[in-house]
C-alpha cells in the first residue's frame, strides 16, 4: 500500500515524465476512436433527474459586428444569393452542389478561374427532374443520387456535367411527413447506399423506418434497417479507417 506522500510523489513524477517526454521528430498518427456501446439497461429511469432550462443573455447587435478567428485565419463571403442552402458535396470533377430544399433546387457552383471562390452559379436539377425538397446528395458508379423529402431518385450522370437530364428514377419511396430532411451516402465497399430518415413526431416512437438509418442496394432494393431509435439524422460519414458510420443526429427538443 502507497502513503499519501508516495501517491503525490508518484503522480508528480508522472506529469514531469508527460511534460519532458515530448518529442519533437513525433509523427502524426490517425485517430481511432473505440466504439462506446450504451445499453437500454445502462441508462437511468424516466424523471431520475429534474429539467432545466438555462436561456443564454441576448445583448444588442454591435453597431460594427467582427466574428473572431484565430490567429492567421480569416473569414470571407464564400458566396451568396442562395435560398434556404442546406448540403454541400463535392462533385467528382471538383465543382460544388448545393442542394436549396426551399427553392426545390441544386445548384452547382463553378469557379473557372481556380481562385477558389465560385464564379457562376448554375443549375444542376430543379422540379423539371422531378426532385423534391432535396437534401443529401452522393456520387455512386456513375449515378448521381439525391435524397427528396419523398424518396430516393438516382440520374445517369456524364463526368464533368454541371446539369442533370430527365426525371431519372425513383428507386426508394419515403414518406414526406414529418422530419422531411432526407441524408445518403455510400458505403464503404460501394455497393450499398444508407440514408438517414427522420422521426414524424417530437418523441413518440414512430413506426420504421422513421428515426432510422436505413441500408439497401444500389438500386433501392432489399432495404432493411441498420440503426433506430435516431430522432432526425442529418449527416452520414463513414471513418476512413474504421469503416465505422458516424451519425449527425437532431435529438428531441424540449427534453
Amino acid at each position: 500500500m502507497f502513503s499519501k506522500l508516495q501517491y503525490s510523489i508518484l503522480i508528480y513524477c508522472t506529469i514531469i515524465i508527460c511534460i519532458f517526454d515530448y518529442r519533437t521528430d513525433a509523427t502524426n498518427v490517425t485517430f481511432i476512436p473505440t466504439p462506446i456501446r450504451i445499453t437500454v439497461a445502462d441508462l437511468p429511469a424516466p424523471f431520475t433527474t429534474q429539467s432545466a432550462n438555462k436561456d443564454g443573455n441576448i445583448i444588442p447587435v454591435p453597431s460594427n459586428p467582427q466574428i473572431s478567428v484565430p490567429v492567421g485565419f480569416t473569414v470571407k463571403l464564400f458566396v451568396d444569393d442562395l435560398i434556404t442552402p442546406r448540403f454541400l458535396l463535392y462533385t467528382p470533377t471538383g465543382d460544388i452542389l448545393v442542394s436549396e430544399p426551399s427553392a426545390n433546387r441544386i445548384s452547382c457552383l463553378v469557379d473557372s478561374n481556380n481562385d477558389g471562390y465560385p464564379d457562376e452559379r448554375m443549375t444542376f436539377a430543379d422540379a423539371s427532374n422531378k426532385i423534391s425538397r432535396p437534401y443529401g446528395m452522393a456520387f455512386i458508379k456513375g449515378y448521381f443520387y439525391v435524397a427528396n423529402s419523398n424518396g430516393i431518385r438516382r440520374y445517369p450522370w456524364i463526368r464533368a456535367s454541371r446539369q442533370i437530364s430527365g426525371e431519372g428514377e425513383q428507386i426508394m419511396d419515403i414518406d414526406p411527413s414529418g422530419h422531411w430532411t432526407r441524408v445518403i451516402t455510400m458505403s464503404p465497399t460501394a455497393d450499398k447506399i444508407y440514408i438517414g430518415i427522420g422521426s414524424a413526431t417530437n418523441n413518440d416512437a414512430d413506426p420504421l423506418p422513421r428515426a432510422s438509418v436505413q441500408v439497401a442496394n444500389l438500386d433501392g432494393s432489399n432495404r432493411t434497417t441498420f440503426a433506430f431509435g435516431l430522432r432526425n439524422p442529418i449527416g452520414l460519414a463513414f471513418h476512413p479507417v474504421s469503416n465505422e458510420l458516424y451519425v449527425a443526429c437532431q435529438e428531441r427538443d424540449g427534453l
